[in-house]
């Protein structure tokens, strides 16, 4: 079954919707479940399945809202033709790997009032604006293949579908999320500069005993050792050994 929107034979396809139903070209479309001032947005806005009409300017209850609804894959029997008869196609909805294997992408999406593609999780998340498939959408036909293998390997479009995954599944992390993003956060335990303030008193009280137990030693010993590495770059390592005479019975060689 394919999902069309902007024909006579309007029929949406997306197993993330449920509940909440509008009107697209007089025809009826399910959508997932929405609070009331949602719904009475969805229904003077019934275009908001073409993500070439959102707003520019998303509120935080605008992008969850779209999180819940999911991506809308519109496909048609004919897309619009430029210049050199060359048009979209559903067949780029799905990515066909090495192993002969195939698989959806859902992230990528069709806008009918733009005749362009988008890339859904990064028109969310991403505050760059630097790939085509996020800031006007893109429509050379020609290059399309090329585009979305750049795309979808690309680390800001992995950032992105890892916070819209994040965000879809974990409402605490989606508020986490939406802090991060406007660098309201505070330090944390988990945070990265606490981490790095942790892993440098470790080093320092490592430090702090093996200098304590070589002035507690009577006799110790200063190894030094280079050895090159895969760059051939000699990287040097010091070897302190002691005698430890703490021990009543017995004396103990340590490095």
């Amino acid at each position: 079954m394919s999902n069309k929107i902007g024909e006579p034979s309007t029929i949406l396809k997306n197993s993330f919707i449920t509940s909440l139903q509008i009107e697209v070209d007089n025809e009826p479309v399910i959508l997932k479940e929405s609070n009331d001032l949602f719904e009475d947005f969805l229904q003077e806005t019934p275009n908001l399945l073409d993500c070439g009409n959102w707003p520019i300017v998303r509120s935080s209850n605008f992008v969850d809202h779209l999180i819940k609804l999911g991506p809308f894959q519109i496909t048609k029997e004919k897309y619009p033709e430029d210049r050199k008869g060359r048009h979209f196609s559903s067949i780029y909805y799905n990515r066909k790997l090495a192993n002969g294997e195939t698989f959806c992408r859902r992230w990528f999406v069709y806008s009918d009032s733009k005749n362009s593609v988008f890339c859904f999780c990064c028109l969310l998340f991403d505050i760059n604006l630097k790939s085509n498939l996020v800031s006007n959408g893109f429509k050379k036909w020609r290059h399309l293949t090329e585009t979305l293998g750049i795309h979808e390997n690309s680390v800001s479009h992995m950032k992105c579908y890892q916070q819209w995954m994040l965000a879809k599944f974990d409402p605490v992390m989606q508020k986490h999320l939406a802090l991060a993003i406007k660098d309201d956060t505070s330090d944390h335990y988990c945070g990265k500069n606490i981490q790095n303030e942790l892993i440098d008193l470790m080093s320092q009280k490592v430090n702090d005993e093996i200098i304590n137990r070589v002035l507690k030693a009577v006799y110790y010993s200063i190894i030094a050792d280079c050895t090159p590495d895969i760059s051939r770059k000699e990287q040097l390592s010091l070897t302190i050994r002691i005698i430890d005479l703490s021990l009543d019975i017995r004396v103990e060689i340590k490095e």
